[in-house]
């Protein structure tokens, strides 16, 4: 399960980054075009696991849930009940965090210029040091949530670049989180709409925006019907609760869609976020203009430093190391996989 990016015309290398930082509109353009190259070598994988799991916490909320009776009789035992099951999420949002953490290592993988496989992403993303450090962002995401919400509108930003820096440079837990929120305060500018911060903001804001309205316009239907069919059994005086628990069963396989398409929203996102790592990481590093003194006197580039964990799969011999493809329109003909 292998896909190796094609090389560009006459065995050239593909046509170096723009020496401009890339516009977020351009940006959000180049990874729908990523998505639609590679979605079938990475989508299947993990998209079908991560539908199966929530249609089955679907199921285990629905039989979890406390029954009429109980909610009248014992409201403190109801409540026991609804915040264990809240407590048994975690685990399945972790889980689904690992799953995705993947998805953006293969999304990395691909735009660096390297083989996609996911069965190797999949074992990346469970590496002890990898895990460690996935769990050490969790928790801070988390942190920032409980203040307000405020926090998390500069934290989460912050560390959104962790999981690309472990994927190619091999860096985890405090360099990883460091690296991340080095790349996303890069700002020699000093200007509020060229800060790497607000453009990661941005990116999040969208996705979040795209994956409510998707859902949304699956879930409309369900709900439509069921206020229909509430309001025709109150008006005939028929037991609204007991036909209400069985209803929650047929919202399992919208769970299951829903989970879908939201594997194909992240999916989107992964490219978007390895895009701008690696657009980050030449502003930050110079990349851009060690480039142009390369191409100038046709000097060897210098080897990348060494890391103290391999990254996660060595570039193919025919493909050099590093973030070939390019982001902007002033790029060469064939800048993105159609």
């Amino acid at each position: 399960m292998s896909v190796l990016p094609e090389p560009a015309a006459g065995g050239a290398r593909p046509a170096d980054l723009p020496f401009a930082p890339v516009p977020f509109p351009v940006l959000l353009d180049d990874a729908v075009r990523w998505t639609r190259r590679y979605l079938r070598v990475i989508y299947p994988p993990i998209a079908i696991p991560a539908a199966v799991l929530a249609g089955l916490v679907a199921a285990a909320q629905v039989a979890w849930q406390p029954s009429q009776a109980m909610t009248a009789t014992d409201p403190w035992e109801s409540l026991v009940r609804i915040y264990g099951m809240l407590a048994a999420l975690l685990p399945y949002m972790l889980v689904m965090t690992v799953l995705y953490a993947a998805m953006t290592v293969a999304a990395v993988d691909a735009v660096a210029g390297r083989a996609v496989d996911v069965r190797r992403a999949l074992r990346f993303v469970v590496r002890p040091r990898v895990l460690v450090t996935q769990l050490a962002v969790f928790f801070l995401e988390g942190v920032a949530l409980l203040f307000c919400l405020a926090p998390a509108l500069y934290v989460w930003p912050l560390v959104h670049m962790t999981v690309p820096a472990m994927a190619d440079e091999g860096v985890t837990g405090s360099r990883a989180i460091g690296r991340s929120a080095e790349l996303a305060q890069h700002n020699p500018g000093r200007r509020f709409r060229t800060s790497p911060l607000l453009k990661i903001l941005a990116l999040m804001a969208a996705v979040s925006i795209i994956s409510v309205l998707a859902t949304s316009v699956l879930q409309l239907p369900l709900i439509v019907v069921q206020m229909l069919v509430v309001m025709r059994k109150v008006a005939s005086g028929e037991d609204v609760p007991g036909w209400y628990s069985s209803f929650l069963w047929l919202q399992l396989p919208v769970r299951c869609l829903a989970s879908l398409i939201i594997s194909a929203v992240y999916l989107y996102s992964s490219f978007a976020t390895a895009l701008l790592f690696f657009d980050l990481r030449a502003r930050r590093e110079g990349d851009d203009l060690r480039r142009a003194i390369t191409a100038m006197t046709g000097a060897r580039p210098e080897p990348p430093p060494p890391s103290s964990l391999p990254p996660l799969g060595a570039p193919p011999s025919s493909l050099p190391p590093g973030p070939l493809p390019p982001l902007g329109p002033s790029s060469a003909p064939g800048r993105s996989p159609r």
